[in-house]
């Protein structure tokens, strides 16, 4: 007994040391990754899918379509009638809008009666009606895609069938659907938002008024109407709120919208209930979250709260937080639709809940979210399986929600840090985010003692939300996987009760794990770190008290537990702030990274970088808030920011935001630093939202360019084997003379940023761009001039060759600066264009791989820095 007692001392001693040296690595270092893995239900749940997604070729969807359906759609819709020339502020006729309303209702018919007769020419039995044919076996349409895809979800299909449909002219791909998962009170001021004079205040007034008439979708888990981030807006009248749809609303569940601020409640689940009929049948789900747009998850409610929730709004639960200020969205003004597109799930290995979703289901809400007018869609859902470029339906449907003037904003994923290890999200019309730190960090300290040993130590941890003090108490270590992951549901009251209880993480949230504890009758709760698994040390939230370890010390908490299960004893000090605000931001450890194959790597991902680490924000529940990181975390609050910047200026497109976010993002930290890592970690860095407003310059793009891209990257040999495909028809006119040829086309799509793959030593490529003034001329002067300087490592050559013509703007050869053969643009007045083309020869001398560097436009008299990362492969 004594040896014994002395091995549980000696361990607790050693694990004591752990922590303390753990502790001294806590700080700019630590590199978080999400509390949760991919669903089950992506690759055990059954056989493979029999569901397939059809891509109709030669008709192209509403928002593209020729000029007569494509204005009548905007007319159609009061949200769009600005883009289709008609003034914002004036009213379409109602006699217009019912005949534009008539037209579009008409070629959706027509595209409707194509897909049917194309399932039906391999099919002949199927069934034809979605509403009916989802619950069915056999071959059916369950969902008909008309505005940013022209498409169908076919189920039930053999093979051979889908072949045969593959095979069929007017037939532009059928691919297997898939599955997909879902991938904040300090970030406001840290983002320069709020606070006097910040961009709330200067650009709108007030916090409340932050980018109102602007909505904002959602489309994840759903969400939480009762949230308080989501309370009425009793400051207007009705008439002064914006519309949804065709003005109808979209609330068809009672009591789930909330007047100005919550005006769409949407919910999806006809692909996902398909699939499970006959092809997955161990997919079993969660009754309560059935035909329901309520959030049971709290992803959702979190992500909706960040990009779009109510300003200073204290979570219902602030008792367990004591919050002094509230939870803020990143456009608090703006209104929200909530599209549920994941749906939980009854793990079958361990019985808890998950969520996931089906690609089907998203497409459907794509296309809902285009017809309700929304301005911006936050997408903070990914894949387990790499996306797979311009032959995935996804990346056609988001092509056509950005044709149709929608920002997305979408999570890189959590699969870092590893190179190459973002797999989805890789279009170049979706805004790509990576996930960064922010200064605020938390401590406390626990003791660890042994009641027979009478011996004790202390070391500095990562503390829970509003970690009180706790006195020395006995632990719980679970027996089965289930509760030593404390899975909803799976630990023993009777075991449990008044006693601190050790969670390995993994599988769940943080946040589920506390409460289980808190159901089970535990008084805390010390969560590890699994030795496979996440490497950070961010807080979350618990009804108890908590800390959360590093996988070392976990390994050796558990293994003192062990040895001395009766007597080993833990308590926690109070929390406390860190005195010394650490350096920010650092890109997180579990943030996926670039470069993206599927493409190619000619398109350099993820995009820009926001805060996605310890962020708090609203979920459903007692608590009403918690603390959640991810990439999940880091998209909405560019979603938010949009949403901003499409406010002040409302006739800039897509890209053109996303080109102001990018080129005036910051590459240092709050101590001056350069943010550590490549622009395959954090795209064009740090998003700065006061400066995005006034870039001076943009790099815009339309569906024409969308069409050129995607018809270039068709020429990569990357594809799968079983993923045949025919040419989109919109090919033989967007590639007349060359202008798809690979990889130039690639290299010349108008981005903000610069990708050049697979170049040997000595050779010379070259990118064409164009850039649109969207800044002033200073008063008294007749133009404004911008300048280039080209920043890459020793040995390029790089040089700017101007267009010799160009509309609107004057591009000379003057001014030779810091970059060698620079050509410097000058503009006489806004919406002028400048194109011009940089050329860079790769040196002799140059280390193979990837080196990295920037093109920035520097206006006369400092007026606007205009800056573009640049990535180069030597092979």
């Amino acid at each position: 007994m004594a040896r014994s007692r002395a091995a549980a001392a000696a361990a607790a001693a050693a694990l004591l040391l752990l922590l303390a040296s753990a502790a001294a690595q806590m700080g700019d270092d630590v590199m978080p990754r999400p509390p949760n893995g991919p669903p089950v239900a992506a690759s055990g749940l059954g056989p493979q899918a029999s569901s397939y997604i059809v891509v109709m070729n030669d008709n192209p969807p509403v928002v593209a379509a020729d000029d007569s359906v494509a204005t009548a759609y905007k007319l159609a819709r009061p949200r769009r009638a600005a883009a289709a020339g008609v003034s914002a502020t004036a009213e379409v006729p109602s006699d217009v809008r019912a005949a534009a309303a008539a037209e579009v209702d008409a070629y959706e018919a027509h595209l409707r009666a194509l897909q049917s007769d194309a399932l039906s020419s391999v099919a002949p039995a199927s069934a034809s009606v979605p509403a009916a044919a989802a619950a069915s076996e056999g071959p059916r349409l369950v969902q008909h895609y008309t505005y940013a895809l022209n498409g169908f979800h076919a189920a039930g299909l053999s093979e051979d069938q889908a072949a045969a449909l593959r095979a069929r002219p007017g037939v532009q791909s059928v691919t297997r659907a898939g599955w997909r998962y879902p991938d904040t009170f300090t970030t406001p001021s840290f983002l320069g938002l709020n606070g006097t004079g910040e961009l709330w205040e200067h650009e709108f007034g007030s916090p409340q008024a932050a980018a109102r008439q602007i909505l904002i979708g959602i489309v994840d888990t759903g969400i939480t109407p009762t949230a308080q981030s989501f309370a009425p807006d009793s400051t207007r009248s009705p008439d002064q709120f914006p519309t949804v749809g065709s003005g109808t609303g979209a609330c068809g569940i009672q009591g789930t919208c909330t007047a100005g601020k919550l005006l769409g409640c949407r919910f999806f689940e006809q692909g996902i209930d398909a699939a499970r009929v006959a092809e997955y049948p161990d997919f079993e789900r969660i009754q309560e979250d059935i035909s329901t747009c309520i959030d049971h998850e709290g992803h959702g409610t979190h992500t909706a709260s960040t990009a779009g929730g109510d300003y200073n709004a204290l979570p219902s639960g602030n008792g367990l937080y004591n919050l002094q200020s509230g939870m803020s969205g990143m456009a608090p003004g703006a209104a929200v639709v909530s599209y549920k597109v994941l749906w939980q799930y009854k793990d079958p290995k361990l019985g808890g809940k998950k969520a996931t979703g089906y690609d089907t289901d998203i497409i459907a809400a794509l296309e809902q979210a285009v017809k309700d007018g929304v301005d911006v869609i936050n997408y903070s859902v990914g894949s387990s399986a790499a996306d797979h470029g311009a032959v995935d339906p996804l990346w056609e449907a988001f092509k056509g929600v950005a044709a149709a003037g929608v920002f997305v904003s979408a999570s890189a994923g959590n699969s870092g840090p590893g190179p190459s290890s973002m797999g989805s999200n890789g279009e170049p019309w979706v805004t790509t985010i990576a996930a960064g730190t922010h200064p605020r960090k938390m401590f406390a300290e626990m003791t660890l003692s042994n009641a027979n040993a009478k011996s004790s130590s202390t070391a500095r941890v990562t503390p829970a939300s509003n970690l009180v003090a706790l006195p020395p108490t006995p632990l719980y270590l679970g027996t089965s996987d289930a509760a030593r992951l404390c899975a909803p549901g799976s630990l023993d009251p009777a075991e449990v009760k008044g006693k601190v209880v050790i969670c390995v993480r993994g599988t769940y949230f943080m946040y589920q794990k506390g409460d289980e504890v808190t159901r089970a009758g535990g008084v805390g709760i010390i969560i590890a770190n699994a030795p496979d698994g996440a490497k950070d040390l961010a807080r979350f939230s618990a009804e108890v008290p908590g800390i959360l370890l590093d996988a070392d010390a976990g390994a050796q908490l558990i293994s003192a537990y062990k040895s001395s299960p009766q007597s080993l004893l833990a308590s926690f000090s109070a929390q406390t702030v860190d005195p010394k605000t650490a350096e920010a931001p650092v890109v997180a450890g579990f943030s996926s990274r670039g470069p993206v194959i599927t493409d190619g790597a000619v398109m350099l991902k993820p995009d820009i970088m926001a805060p996605g680490v310890e962020i708090f924000a609203a979920v459903p529940g007692k608590r009403g808030g918690t603390y959640m990181q991810g990439t999940s975390m880091s998209a909405p609050h560019v979603a938010g920011i949009a949403a901003l910047i499409m406010a002040r200026r409302p006739s800039w497109s897509p890209a053109a935001v996303k080109s102001a976010i990018m080129t005036t993002a910051s590459q240092t930290t709050n101590r001056g630093n350069p943010i550590k890592g490549t622009p395959f970690d954090f795209g064009a860095g740090q998003v700065e939202p006061t400066k995005a407003l006034n870039p001076g310059l943009v790099y815009d793009a339309g569906l024409v360019d969308f069409n050129r891209y995607t018809c270039a990257t068709l020429d990569v040999k990357a594809w799968p084997k079983d993923r045949d495909f025919t040419t989109p028809s919109y090919c033989a006119s967007a590639c007349k003379g060359g202008k798809c040829a690979w990889p130039q086309a690639a290299r010349d799509f108008n981005s903000p940023s610069f990708a050049l793959p697979g170049l040997a030593a000595g050779q010379t490529v070259t990118a064409r761009r164009v850039v649109t003034f969207v800044g002033t001329i200073p008063e008294g002067a007749a133009t404004l001039g911008f300048t280039p300087v080209i920043d890459l490592p020793a040995g390029f050559k790089a040089k700017i060759i101007p267009d010799r013509k160009s509309a609107g703007g004057s591009l000379q050869r003057q001014r030779r600066g810091a970059a060698a053969s620079a050509g410097s643009i000058a503009f006489t007045a806004a919406q002028e264009v400048g194109g011009f083309t940089l050329s860079i020869t790769v040196p002799k001398s140059a280390p193979a791989g990837w080196s990295f560097g920037s093109l920035t436009w520097q206006a006369d008299g400092g007026r606007y820095t205009v800056r573009s990362p640049i990535a180069i492969e030597r092979v």
